[in-house]
């Protein structure tokens, strides 16, 4: 895929590359999303209400090198995970 000219540095991801970043992910798995680190199946995020905590398996995009540490909103700097190994990643 091919990166927008507004992507840089500690961006977040937009809605339109969180899309096409799990259409490709489908489509690399026979139409079911896949974690890129295990396998593992997600499935996609909805709308979150307040006070249900969303299950382990939602489909996360994540940072491969993140934010803080000057990682861009490039599609090469994305990865599938779910939330269960994203928010794992976030506590080491």
């Amino acid at each position: 895929m091919e990166d927008h000219p507004s992507v840089g540095p500690s961006k977040p991801f937009t809605q339109a590359q969180k899309r096409n970043i799990l259409t490709e992910n489908k489509a690399k798995n026979n139409g079911v999303i896949r974690s890129d680190l295990s396998g593992a199946r997600a499935v996609q995020a909805q709308q979150h209400t307040k006070g249900v905590t969303p299950p382990p398996n939602d489909a996360h995009i994540d940072h491969i090198v993140p934010r803080s540490k000057g990682g861009t909103n490039s599609y090469s700097n994305a990865q599938v995970l779910t939330r269960e190994e994203n928010l794992k990643k976030g506590t080491k």
